[in-house]
């Protein structure tokens, strides 16, 4: 898991919550959610939990392979 109070301070709160849920997603189901079953657990829209991968894409928390919906891989060395 990842240790968010020192994950990669440069995050939001928003980003820090979306971060957690993808990496307890996959800790409990083994592999990553959808923009839409990470926007169910985040209780919100999926453009939103979008803007927030996008952004955590950005500063290198996760990273996402184009064309996959399930192309999430959360990058513990950068945020850990």
């Amino acid at each position: 898991g990842i240790d968010l109070p020192n994950a990669a301070p440069d995050l939001t709160a928003g980003e820090r919550r979306a971060l957690a849920a993808v990496d307890a997603y996959i800790a409990a189901v083994g592999w990553a959610p959808t923009t839409r079953e990470l926007a169910a657990e985040l209780g919100t829209w999926p453009s939103y939990a979008g803007r927030m991968l996008d952004a955590l894409a950005a500063k290198g928390a996760i990273r996402r392979a184009a064309g996959r919906a399930r192309g999430l891989v959360v990058l513990t060395a950068n945020v850990a």
